[in-house]
C-alpha cells in the first residue's frame, strides 16, 4: 500500500511539473523537485527533472551560475549510479549544456564528443523493427526531430549573423546566411503542408527574426519589415496554441501535439519577447510606420 501511495503521490509531483514547465514557471518546479526530492531523494527520475529544470532557469548572473553548478552536481550523480539508460543519456545532455552556460566548453565539448552520433540514434534501428502501427507512429516522431534538428544545425551555420552582424563571417556572407535561413523555412514547408506548425511556429519566428537582422544590417529597410510581419504572425500563432490539437500533415497525422508537453524559459509568451525584440534592435533605426503597426498587432496579444 505504501509503494502505490508513493507512485500516486509521484505521479501527481510529474504532473504538476509538466503544467509549471508549459507555464514557463520554472522557479515553482524548481520548488516543486527540491520538495519531492526530501521525500523520494533517490528518485532519478526526479533529480533528472531538476537538473534539467536548473539548466534552463534564468535570472542573475550569479542567481544562473549556482543553478548551473548543481546541474552539474545532479547530473554526474545520475551518471554514476542510474541503472535506467535514458535518464543517464538525457542528464548527459543536460550537464554538457549546463557546463557550456558556466563557461566550462573544454569540458563540455569532451563529454558531448562522448555521445552517439546521429546515425546511431534508437530511430535509426528501433523504427525498423516496430509492428506497422508503433512503427508509423514512430517514424512520424522521428521526422519531426530531424526536421527540428535541421533547423537547428541552420541556426548554428548561420548565427554569426544573428549574435553580431555588424562583423564579416569568414564562412558565410550576408546573403548566403539569409538563404540557409529560408532551407530550414522550406523544410518546413515541405513535411507540414497544410501549415499545422504548431509548435514549429517558434523555430519560423526565430529563422524570420534573423532574416530581419541580417537585412537591417545590409540597409534593406522593405525585407527587414517583410520578414518582421512574419515574425510577428508566428510569434502570435505560438502565443495562442491550442491545448491539444491532432496534425493533418501526411508527415505527422498519427501525431498530436499537447501544449503539457512544451517546455517555456519563462513565463512571458513569444509575442511579448517579439515586441520587445523589435523595441530593443528594430525601431532605433528604423522609422516607418509599418513597424509601429507590427508592435500593435504584437500587444494585443502580448502577456
Amino acid at each position: 500500500m505504501d509503494e502505490i501511495k508513493n507512485q500516486v503521490k509521484l505521479d501527481e509531483v510529474k504532473k504538476q511539473h509538466k503544467k509549471l514547465l508549459a507555464e514557463g514557471k520554472l522557479a515553482d518546479a524548481i520548488t516543486l523537485l527540491s520538495d519531492a526530492l526530501k521525500k523520494f531523494p533517490n528518485d532519478f527520475y526526479l533529480l533528472g527533472q531538476l537538473a534539467c529544470t536548473l539548466g534552463l532557469s534564468g535570472g542573475t548572473e550569479e542567481e544562473c551560475s549556482k543553478n548551473y553548478d548543481e546541474a552539474i552536481k545532479i547530473t554526474e550523480r545520475i551518471a554514476e549510479f542510474c541503472p535506467d539508460p535514458t535518464i543517464r543519456n538525457s542528464a548527459q545532455v543536460t550537464v554538457c549544456h549546463a557546463l557550456w552556460r558556466s563557461g566550462n566548453t573544454k569540458k563540455a565539448i569532451e563529454m558531448a564528443e562522448k555521445m552517439p552520433v546521429i546515425h546511431q540514434a534508437r530511430e535509426f534501428s528501433l523504427n525498423r523493427f516496430l509492428d506497422r502501427d508503433r512503427q508509423i507512429e514512430a517514424c512520424q516522431a522521428a521526422i519531426q526531430y530531424l526536421a527540428w534538428g535541421f533547423w537547428w544545425q541552420i541556426q548554428l551555420l548561420a548565427g554569426k549573423w544573428q549574435l553580431d552582424p555588424s562583423q564579416d563571417d569568414e564562412h558565410y556572407t550576408a546573403e548566403q546566411a539569409i538563404k540557409l535561413y529560408q532551407k530550414s523555412i522550406d523544410i518546413f514547408k515541405i513535411v507540414y503542408e497544410d501549415g499545422d506548425y504548431l509548435f514549429t511556429h517558434g523555430m519560423l519566428q526565430q529563422s524570420y527574426d534573423c532574416m530581419a537582422q541580417i537585412y537591417l544590417a545590409l540597409g534593406k529597410t522593405e525585407e527587414v519589415i517583410e520578414n518582421l510581419e512574419k515574425a510577428a504572425e508566428h510569434a502570435i500563432a505560438f502565443s495562442t496554441l491550442p491545448e491539444k490539437q491532432k496534425y493533418s500533415s501526411l508527415s505527422f497525422n498519427t501525431l498530436t501535439y499537447q501544449k503539457e508537453n512544451t517546455t517555456k524559459g519563462n513565463e512571458k509568451n513569444n509575442a511579448w519577447h517579439e515586441k520587445k525584440q523589435i523595441e530593443k534592435i528594430f525601431i532605433p533605426r528604423i522609422k516607418d510606420e509599418r513597424v509601429n503597426k507590427i508592435l500593435e498587432r504584437l500587444n494585443q496579444y502580448a502577456n
